[in-house]
C-alpha cells in the first residue's frame, strides 16, 4: 500500500514490480509467472477491513492463479482480512497459521546476494569489503543488525539508537 500520485503511477508500479517478480522466479528455477498487487492508498490512514476484504474476493476470482502476500505498507494481520475471503494468500501472522513478517528472511537473502555478487565481482579484494545500498523500515533494521554481526532480538547501545543521525529513522546506508 502507497500512496501514489495517480493511479497511472500505481500501474506503472505494478508493472516494474511484476517484472521483477517474473525474473526473481525465474533465476530461481520456479515455473512462476510474476504478479504484483498494488493497493493505492496512505497505509497510516486508507487501511480497512472492508479494503482488504475486498482484495481477498478479487484476488478469490482468479482461481489459485495468483496468491497475494504481505507487503510494502501492509502488515501480516490485514492479510488475515484478505484471508477470510480467498485461501491464495500468504503472509500471515504465526497466530493464523503463517510465517510472519517476511521481512527478515528478504533482507537476509538480498544480504547473501550482494555477498555472492561481491564474489564473483571482485574475487581477490580482502574480507574487509564494503558497499553502498539503501534500504528503509524493517530491512534497514534487519540489515544493520547483519552488518554489525549482531543477532535478531539484541539491542543497539544507547550512542548507536540510530548510527546514521543524519538519515531519518530506520534508514540504513551500509
Amino acid at each position: 500500500m502507497w500512496p501514489y500520485a495517480s493511479e497511472a503511477e500505481a500501474l506503472e508500479d505494478a508493472l516494474r514490480l511484476s517484472r521483477g517478480m517474473t525474473y526473481k522466479a525465474a533465476a530461481a528455477g520456479l515455473d512462476l509467472g510474476g504478479g504484483k498487487t498494488v493497493l493505492l492508498g496512505d497505509p497510516h490512514a486508507d487501511k480497512s477491513e472492508a479494503l482488504f476484504r475486498r482484495l481477498g474476493q478479487f484476488v478469490d476470482t482468479l482461481s489459485g492463479k495468483y496468491i497475494t502476500a504481505e507487503d510494502v505498507g501492509v502488515s501480516p494481520e490485514d492479510m488475515v482480512q484478505v484471508r477470510r475471503e480467498t485461501a491464495h494468500v500468504t503472509g500471515l501472522p504465526e497466530s493464523h497459521g503463517g510465517g510472519g513478517n517476511p521481512s527478515p528472511v528478504t533482507a537476509y537473502g538480498v544480504y547473501l546476494g550482494m555477498k555472492a555478487c561481491a564474489k564473483v565481482r571482485a574475487p581477490k579484494v580482502s574480507a574487509a569489503r564494503s558497499c553502498l545500498c539503501r534500504a528503509s523500515g524493517t530491512l534497514a533494521d534487519i540489515w544493520l543488525l547483519i552488518w554489525s554481526r549482531k543477532t535478531p532480538g539484541s539491542r543497539w547501545p544507547t550512542s548507536m539508537s540510530r548510527p546514521w543521525r543524519k538519515w531519518p529513522r530506520n534508514t540504513a546506508w551500509g
